[in-house]
């Protein structure tokens, strides 16, 4: 908005590098995000769950009221270690910058040898498998 209202024009070149690079490595791609459920006895829970970017096969990985670092570095744990057990064929996950996310949280996947891959900000079209 702030480039057409300067009257600079939109690029002619379309750069697709995130897409291209999307196609070409969803067979050994993960997804993973948050998302919340109002109950009926108006309370908030949150939702973490993986989804397999080829298959679109989600997994849910855990509930809770309150997330915090410690219970989604739990979380990568048992996850990398079901990965490990049915010999896993991912190397990288996409996430986002959300603060639960944290160091731990990577060393868990850079330990199996998953590369972490995180979203820019104020970007969930980046991770729009999770995000819908």
């Amino acid at each position: 908005k702030i480039l057409r209202a300067s009257g600079v024009p939109p690029s002619t070149h379309r750069d697709d590098t995130w897409r291209t690079f999307l196609r070409a490595q969803a067979d050994s791609l993960l997804a993973i995000d948050f998302f919340h459920v109002d109950t009926a006895t108006l309370r908030r829970l949150y939702v973490a769950f993986v989804i397999e970017v080829k298959t679109r096969k989600a997994h849910l990985l855990g509930v809770t009221q309150r997330p915090t670092a410690d219970w989604v570095a739990q979380l990568a744990r048992d996850l990398a270690s079901d990965l490990e057990e049915t010999g896993h064929r991912f190397r990288h996950l996409l996430r986002d910058r959300d603060a639960k996310f944290g160091a731990a949280f990577d060393a868990v996947f850079a330990s199996i040898g998953i590369q972490i891959m995180l979203t820019a900000p104020q970007a969930p079209r980046m991770n729009a498998f999770a995000e819908r």
